[in-house]
């Protein structure tokens, strides 16, 4: 007769949780030294991401508990404006924006795939035709948007301890590499001297100070980004009007404390000046080598996995 207010505030907190961290953390601090060369200004802009993540997180929590049904900016937008507005973006999100980035990242989990099962990647075509190639990494994309889709369909309690048990997984792989820096010491704290300066990268140089935080902030927001999903299951939610407003608060700040601490130990394990210069922007996958050696590509490409998959 309708749908079941059976998600708990953990289960919506760690919706939030599940939904932001993906694989921008493992590559984004990279792009961003390419445009800063500042400890403190790159530091800083992580914590400014989660702030100003945290500004439109409490406008939802204020919206999806007086409004606590499912759709989440569809419902915001009909309400607000019309429900034409609710129309064009409820198509457009099925049509382009959801599907689209669903698609991006069952990709990127299919090619990160491939560090353990060689077979799998772009290169590898199954079937090309003028104009169009479809590849191993598009079929495991494929068959792993099929099998979440199933676990979804199977019912609200599965679906939600699927996505908890990948968001803790998730959370505990960044603890690991937090850990792994202040135990095994391979870093330097002068990496954050001088802590404030105006420094700029390769690229930063190119467009200015001014386009250079710019350019850096917008790879921070895009990790920060899908903080609203919970609003999306509102009508789940249970106790919605206290519920959805502690999730969304205690879940971006949540995050902003993981991406803080792992941006700081990424610092501590290589000086700034070289982030920008790594293969690929895989800061990830470097700081781990230099903790603990080639298992550390090991390490990092299983995080990805378990990230892009929760």
């Amino acid at each position: 007769a309708g749908l079941v207010r059976g998600l708990s505030l953990l289960d919506a907190t760690l919706l939030i949780v599940g939904s932001v961290i993906g694989s921008g953390i493992f590559f984004a601090p990279s792009i961003m030294a390419g445009y800063l060369q500042s400890p403190g200004l790159l530091l800083g802009l992580w914590i400014l991401g989660g702030l100003l993540t945290l500004a439109g997180a409490l406008s939802y929590a204020e919206l999806a508990a007086a409004m606590p049904r499912a759709g989440g900016q569809y419902v915001f937008l009909s309400e607000a404006f019309s429900p034409l507005f609710g129309f064009l973006y409820g198509w457009t999100l099925l049509l382009a924006i959801n599907t689209g980035f669903v698609a991006a990242v069952a990709v990127a989990f299919a090619k990160t795939l491939g560090f353990f099962v060689p077979g799998v990647g772009e290169e590898n075509v199954l079937v090309s035709v003028p104009g169009a190639t479809f590849s191993t990494a598009q079929l495991v994309a494929l068959v792993v948007i099929a099998v979440l889709t199933w676990l979804n369909v199977t019912g609200l309690r599965t679906g939600a301890v699927v996505q908890n048990v990948f968001t803790i997984t998730k959370l505990g792989a960044l603890a690991v590499l937090v850990a792994l820096a202040v135990f095994t010491a391979k870093g330097s704290s002068a990496n954050f001297d001088p802590l404030l300066s105006l420094a700029l990268g390769p690229e930063g140089l190119k467009v200015g100070l001014f386009a250079a935080l710019a350019g850096a902030m917008s790879k921070a927001l895009f990790a920060y980004d899908s903080w609203y999903t919970v609003t999306f299951a509102a009508e789940e939610v249970k106790d919605p009007e206290r519920n959805l407003p502690r999730s969304l608060v205690l879940g971006t700040l949540g995050v902003t404390v993981a991406y803080g601490a792992t941006v700081a130990a990424y610092i501590y394990l290589v000086p700034i000046g070289q982030m920008a210069g790594i293969a690929e922007n895989r800061i990830a996958t470097e700081a781990a080598g230099r903790m603990i050696g080639p298992a550390g590509g090991a390490f990092i490409a299983a995080a990805i996995l378990v990230s892009t998959f929760g």
